[in-house]
């Protein structure tokens, strides 16, 4: 009877954890698709409070590396200078990386126009740490590379 009953215990607790890392991969999804609705938005103001208030943060973009005050800087620059954004796909994989962080892999395909330019198709890899505060789902780390 023990071995019985210390199987089904195992049984349950690794359906609590797929639950719970399910449960993650939709939080964290609609936290990145709320973001990517803000950047098509341009709204600076709502982009920065997916980022942890933190001067430790780091984020590397095309190989340069962004403060908090630089990607506040970077999006100002993008939202003035972007004529049009296309999504033209994109996918999500979540790994929890303990109670209340996940890496979140994002990748994706884009059109995008800048002022007095040609439109382009550009590709993307991000890596991003993610940590659940009280006010939701924010990125704590990030690397991205476009191609």
């Amino acid at each position: 009877m023990k071995p019985l009953l210390l199987s089904l215990t195992f049984i349950l607790s690794l359906s609590f954890v797929g639950g719970q890392a399910q449960n993650e991969q939709q939080e964290v999804e609609s936290t990145m698709l709320t973001f990517i609705q803000c950047f098509l938005d341009k709204d600076h103001t709502m982009m920065m409070t997916f980022w942890n208030k933190s001067d430790d943060i780091v984020c590397i973009v095309d190989n340069k590396t962004y403060n908090t005050e630089q990607l506040s800087e970077l999006y100002t620059y993008y939202f003035e200078s972007i004529e049009s954004v296309e999504i033209l796909e994109q996918s999500f994989k979540v790994t929890p990386l303990g109670k209340y962080k996940a890496l979140c892999i994002w990748q994706g395909k884009e059109k995008i126009k800048m002022k007095g330019h040609e439109q382009i198709e550009s590709s993307w890899n991000s890596s991003l740490v993610m940590e659940n505060k009280k006010g939701g789902w924010v990125i704590i780390h990030c690397h991205t590379s476009h191609y």
